[in-house]
């Protein structure tokens, strides 16, 4: 049995498909099955990028219709036939020695799954002009440690925004066969829509116990104007509202979540309770906080509205959920309502000086984070920024070397 299949979903996205065959294939870690899962479209793109590659460890499967996007995940999976397996979106990249890494861990720490921490490339059309071509690096420590799946699949049905990073979702984690066997045996399926990853991290976090969470950058994310959930966090723009489309979503919102609005916190409420409803009550001791819910999703469309949508909508929408809520939440949401619209534009106007002064990207290291400008270290898009992102990152270490791993 090959060791590890890397899994690359992907939908008439050929030139994407490329850069991600091609980080796939520069692993440092050889005993690969990477299979590209084409969600047919009726056009040859898909396939013809995969024959452009001349490589043994390459496979191709083709679903018979266009499928939503939790249908084409589950669809690729049941193909896969390595040991191990992970999910490589089809505008991501995976650093080098990511398989490397994430394999001595998992016979390091002695678990079935690890997750690890990413980077984020924004492409040259992404909205936000002054972030066009720029690599996004998480600052150090990066260090690697076991967490606790119950501690942190509290975390998730809690709604908290600090631990979403370290969530195996699939696309930044790597597991066993046997424990994506516990999961399909208890409820069917890996990926429950709306957010497959999200439901994809919740069912591997009820299945084991502990997991490996390396703190060390091992890909890039991808952050242009067709990425679903970039999208949906800056402005609900074309590539999600596509993606609502593929299976009427907002039926399935007014089933489980009495907020009917497509936000970042209820698209992931939504997922846990069908995460719930799909393994039962008594096997999830954590309720979705809709508090949380309710006060993210108020930011959420505070940030759309700063970034160019129409959201009155959104707002009259809200407005009526609020109304029905108890006393204290009620304040509390009037009170994030007022504060996230008056902090929205406050940022905007803020953030058009600081973004206009030269040498802007040395200020987000006081935010947390190092940004690289593709211009003064000479990439220009997703394959070139993978090429120099290893040198970034071990520039970035270098400097807490104290508090990362090697």
């Amino acid at each position: 049995m090959t060791k590890v299949s890397i899994i690359i979903p992907t939908r008439n996205r050929a030139p994407l498909l490329s850069v991600a065959l091609k980080s796939a294939l520069g692993q440092t870690w050889k005993d690969l099955e990477i299979l590209v899962s084409d969600n047919y479209c009726g056009n040859e793109d898909t396939r013809h990028v995969f024959e452009s590659f001349k490589d043994a460890r390459l496979r191709y499967v083709r679903t018979d219709r266009l499928l939503a996007m939790h249908d084409s995940w589950e669809f690729a999976l049941s193909h896969a036939c390595g040991e191990y397996v992970t999910v490589l979106s089809d505008d991501s990249y995976l650093l080098p020695y990511g398989v490397e890494k994430a394999m001595a861990a998992i016979k390091d720490f002695q678990v079935d799954l690890a997750a690890w921490n990413s980077c984020t490339y924004y492409s040259p059309d992404w909205p936000q002009r002054y972030l066009g071509n720029h690599l996004d690096v998480a600052r150090p420590p990066y260090k690697t440690s076991v967490l606790s799946s119950q501690d942190v699949l509290r975390q998730l049905f809690d709604l908290d925004p600090d631990s979403f990073i370290h969530m195996p979702r699939f696309l930044n984690s790597i597991c066993h066969r046997r424990l994506v066997a516990k999961v399909l045996q208890r409820q069917g399926r890996m990926f429950i829509p709306p957010c497959p990853d999200y439901s994809a991290a919740a069912s591997l976090l009820l299945n084991t116990e502990r997991y490996v969470y390396i703190g060390w950058p091992l890909g890039i994310d991808g952050a242009s104007p067709r990425s679903i959930g970039f999208a949906l966090h800056f402005n609900k723009g074309e590539a999600f509202n596509e993606f609502l489309a593929e299976f009427d979503e907002a039926e399935s919102f007014r089933q489980a979540i009495d907020l009917q609005l497509a936000t970042t916190s209820v698209c992931i409420a939504q997922t846990l309770e069908e995460v719930i409803r799909g393994c039962g009550l008594e096997s999830i001791p954590y309720k979705v906080n809709r508090q949380n819910m309710l006060l993210q999703s108020i930011d959420g469309v505070a940030r759309h509205e700063r970034n160019g949508a129409d959201v009155s909508k959104a707002w009259r929408i809200l407005d009526a959920y609020i109304a029905r809520q108890p006393e204290d939440i009620k304040l509390a949401a009037i009170r994030q309502k007022r504060n996230a619209r008056t902090h929205s534009r406050l940022r905007h106007a803020v953030g058009r000086i600081i973004h206009s002064l030269p040498g802007w990207e040395y200020l987000a290291r006081v935010r947390g984070g190092y940004v690289f400008h593709g211009a003064r270290q000479h990439f220009g898009n997703m394959e070139e920024c993978g090429r120099i992102a290893p040198q970034l990152i071990a520039g970035v270490s270098g400097q807490h070397s104290s508090t990362s791993d090697p």
